[in-house]
Order: C-alpha cells, then sequence, then structure tokens
C-alpha cells in the first residue's frame, strides 16, 4: 500500500510539474508587419504607426515600387496595433494592411483598407 500511495503522489507531482511547463498564451510573443501602398509609386507615403512602447512613428517619402513595409515586435497580446494615413491636400490616401506572426510563425493578413486615413488591429484577437 505504501508503494501505490507512493506512486500516486510521485504521479501527481509529475503532472503537476508537466502543466506548469505549458507557455501561457498570454506571455506569447508576436510581431507586427505594417504595409503602406502609394496609389502611384512616384506618390509620397506619409504615415504613423504605433511602436512597442506606444509611441508613434512617422515616415514620410517616396519608396521603390510604392510600397513601406516595416516590423515591429516583439509584442505581447493586446497590443494595439495602429496605422494613420498623413494626407496632404489633393493626395490619394495609401492602401494599409496591418499583418501578426506568432513567435516564429508566418505573417498573415489581419486587416487591410484601401484609400485608408487610419488602420488598428489588437494583437491576439
Amino acid at each position: 500500500f505504501a508503494t501505490l500511495a507512493a506512486a500516486i503522489i510521485s504521479a501527481s507531482i509529475l503532472t503537476g510539474c508537466n502543466k506548469s511547463s505549458e507557455p501561457d498564451p498570454a506571455l506569447e510573443e508576436y510581431y507586427v508587419r505594417y504595409n503602406a501602398y502609394a496609389p502611384l509609386p512616384t506618390d509620397t507615403i506619409s504615415i504613423s504607426y504605433r511602436m512597442i512602447d506606444g509611441h508613434q512613428k512617422q515616415v514620410k517619402d517616396v519608396f521603390p515600387e510604392g510600397h513601406f513595409q516595416v516590423t515591429v515586435g516583439p509584442v505581447l497580446a493586446g497590443f494595439q496595433a495602429k496605422m494613420v494615413s498623413n494626407l496632404s491636400i489633393g493626395m490619394d490616401a495609401p492602401t494599409m494592411s496591418i499583418e501578426t506572426k506568432k513567435g516564429n510563425g508566418v505573417f498573415s493578413l489581419k486587416t487591410q483598407r484601401e484609400n485608408a486615413i487610419t488602420l488598428s488591429y489588437t494583437v491576439g484577437e
């Protein structure tokens, strides 16, 4: 009987240890990729996007092939990814998209809008 009790206690301890070694989904790392496409390749892309620390970074330039792309991270689930287009009078807004990936996974499109002024996505939804 003592051997059986010891085996049950050992199994309980090992099972408990295995459960605690599983990663907490709230602490998994994500990466955010922001994209902006100019209406014409010669147009200036003028946008701001949210960085890891919550501050906005502004970009204003003409990009090869009319496409701006940047990746920020790692961030945790709940991070509010956001892009804002800074338009000048008479200019069309860019097409903007936000993609995310978990850890070493592949990026997947989460939201996209043509002629966009703002675009946002909460990571992990």
